[in-house]
């Protein structure tokens, strides 16, 4: 969530990702709802996003195995679904996710294209649907888990 940094590093220019922010911004009702409030710092005096920091974080770059798109469920029992998404329609969801694109700046919107299409065409990218509990989003890590652990 939030903010990933992706730079790419020759030889072969594999994708290394993070570190990133240690915490992620939510607002307090969706905290509660997620099962995660009493973990939650509450909102700073003018804000209005709680923070949760997960009891995990990474501190170095780690080579990009793969993206998730993720999908949510409002439904309870769900459980997750995982299917492989197009390069085409990879690109388009990475570039309407993306935070960072101003038409009017053309060089630099130049090389950020370069960069996801570098992606795209680097790690593989699925949709990862999932139902919005804290049992949908322990089968999502179980998933990420047995993925990137080579099971």
């Amino acid at each position: 969530d939030d903010v990933l940094p992706l730079r790419a590093v020759p030889p072969g220019d594999a994708i290394l990702a993070g570190p990133g922010l240690p915490e992620t911004r939510l607002y307090p009702s969706t905290a509660a709802q997620l099962g995660i409030a009493d973990r939650a710092a509450p909102p700073g005096p003018g804000q209005t996003k709680a923070v949760w920091r997960p009891e995990r974080i990474v501190t170095s770059a780690l080579p990009l195995s793969g993206i998730y798109l993720l999908e949510p469920h409002l439904e309870s029992n769900f459980g997750t679904a995982t299917l492989p998404v197009s390069p085409q329609s990879a690109l388009l969801s990475l570039l309407s996710n993306s935070f960072w694109l101003h038409a009017g700046e053309t060089t630099a919107l130049a090389a950020d294209l370069t960069r996801f299409a570098q992606v795209v065409r680097s790690v593989p990218i699925s949709r990862l649907s999932f139902d919005l509990t804290e049992t949908g989003f322990d089968l999502v890590e179980r998933q990420i888990t047995l993925v990137s652990s080579g099971q």
